[in-house]
Order: structure tokens, then sequence, then C-alpha cells
């Protein structure tokens, strides 16, 4: 068993942790567990991933792993980690669009688009197959009459299809920006 004299843990190495003297302090998938000990580690605190091994092979299975400290480090370190980034720090996660901005947590969830903004998606989503739809009721009705009638609205409402549907989906793409909300936090923000 390791004797601690003292709070800092720069002189353990990974090697000489004791299993038994760790603890888990957060359970997060593999990349998040290792950018936390890197973070850790800059702290001078020596941190386990533990499990990373099964998670690899069984993904499915074992989606988080365990991010252990020794038991004597284990309040500063969880200090450590929620801590949020200051935007003036060089290399931190500060402006990624999936995480909170308020937390910085990875933990959200878009919000469903409004009630008008899903009509005009479906809106332009059927107006995208009106060609298809129509070619096809050609081919299943092969009547020449219907062919013909189908063949001029086609050449009179070509130009305004084609307008109408990269203005709307100019309009959906570039316009609309989706609302995430925080599941750690409640935090909303587009």
């Amino acid at each position: 068993m390791l004797e601690y004299s003292s709070p800092d843990s720069s002189s353990l190495q990974p090697s000489q942790l004791d299993p038994r003297e760790l603890v888990t302090i957060l359970r997060v998938g593999s990349m998040e567990a290792q950018l936390a000990r890197l973070k850790l580690e800059a702290e001078g605190i020596h941190a386990v991933v533990a499990n990373e091994n099964i998670s690899i092979i069984h993904p499915l299975a074992f989606s988080t792993v365990q991010l252990q400290v020794p038991a004597l480090y284990a309040q500063r370190a969880e200090e450590i980690l929620k801590r949020p980034p200051q935007p003036t720090d060089e290399g931190e996660y500060v402006e990624e669009s999936y995480r909170c901005p308020k937390c910085h947590r990875k933990s959200v969830d878009l919000i469903r688009m409004s009630r008008a903004w899903r009509l005009a998606r479906n809106i332009w989503l059927i107006a995208l197959l009106l060609p298809l739809l129509s070619f096809l009721l050609t081919w299943i009705v092969p009547d020449p009459r219907l062919d013909k009638l189908v063949q001029r609205v086609i050449d009179q409402w070509k130009f305004a299809w084609m307008l109408f549907m990269f203005l709307v989906a100019i309009i959906l793409i570039v316009t609309h920006k989706r609302r995430k909300r925080c599941r750690d936090c409640g935090h909303e923000w587009a």
C-alpha cells in the first residue's frame, strides 16, 4: 500500500497507483474520459481510465468508461473538471456547437422544430417529389392525353418550380437555426 505524505501527486506514476485506493469520479465516453484525464494530469493529478478496452470491444453494451483518481485527490479533481474553461484558454472547446455555452457539457439535445417550420419543410419535400410523382402517374396510366397534359404542365411550371425549390431551400437551410437544450443545466440557445 502506498503512503501519501503530501497532497502533491506529481511524484506518483500511473503504474504506482494502487487500484484499491482509486475512486471513480466520472462515467463518460472513452474520448471524453481521455480528455478529462489529460486535463487532470495537466493540473498534476494522475488519473486512470478504467474499462476502456471493453468499451472499445463492445461499444453498444459498454458505452461509458470510468475516470479514476486516488481517493485523496478526488475532491480536487472534481473541482478541476467542473471548472468551465476560459474563452482565452488555447485549445479548449469553448465554441463547439454541440457543447453547452453555459456549462460546456456535451449532453445537448436538439429541440423539436416549431409547427410552422415542420410544415414548411414538409411542403418543400412534397414539392420536390412532384416531378417524380407526375412521371410515375404517366408510367402507371399509359394514356397519351394524360402524358401530353403532364408535359404541358411541366413545361409551363418548370421555372416557377425551380425558383420555389431554390428559395425555400435557402430559407430552410440558411436562415433556420435549430435550437438546442442542455440536459445538465437546462440552458437553451440557437
